[in-house]
């Protein structure tokens, strides 16, 4: 399949908006941003619209495009259902491999990674780890294709991201997912 200008927009500005270089509340122009990508307005346009629709920017006829925020409420939800897809993957892991304690490790390993980077307040620290945690957790799950898909969430990008007071509550999860097993 041939990925079009408005596939490479939309990919483009997703991947700037999770990596952080894209905040929450900025607002850019159709022209700026068609500049910015080095594309015409009708592809960053139509980008803009399926973004809207997952929620990560609002567009406003006149008003320019706007990275959206997420509250405090919405990343506890999301890592709700997160740890509930997890606790499920790792399950079925320690179910394949009822000897792969070792593997397992490799969570508990980017689990206390996350702690130390929190007690030090080092959030890019803590975003890396958890990314460490989840693709450790996708690679333990490589058969379950399922989980691949929507384990694999760029929750450390979303971290570094999003305000970084939501960061804390965001462990519990990880801990929770861990202790199972």
């Amino acid at each position: 399949m041939t990925e079009t200008l408005t596939d490479l927009a939309e990919t483009t500005l997703r991947e700037q908006i999770f990596s952080g270089r894209m905040l929450p509340g900025t607002r850019f122009t159709e022209a700026g941003l068609a500049a910015h990508l080095g594309l015409s307005r009708t592809p960053v346009r139509e980008a803009a619209m399926r973004l809207q629709t997952a929620g990560l920017v609002t567009v406003r006829p006149r008003h320019g495009i706007t990275i959206a925020s997420i509250s405090v409420e919405d990343m506890a939800h999301i890592y709700e259902v997160l740890t509930a897809l997890e606790i499920v993957a790792v399950g079925r892991v320690a179910a394949r491999h009822p000897h792969a304690f070792g593997e397992l490790a490799q969570l508990q390993r980017a689990v206390g990674n996350m702690r130390y980077a929190l007690s030090v307040r080092d959030m890019g620290t803590w975003a890396s780890a958890d990314e460490d945690f989840h693709r450790a957790l996708v690679e333990l799950s490589a058969t379950l294709s399922w989980s691949r898909s929507l384990i694999a969430i760029p929750t450390g990008c979303v971290a570094r991201a999003w305000p970084r007071c939501i960061i804390g509550p965001c462990l519990r999860p990880h801990l929770t997912v861990t202790r199972r097993f």
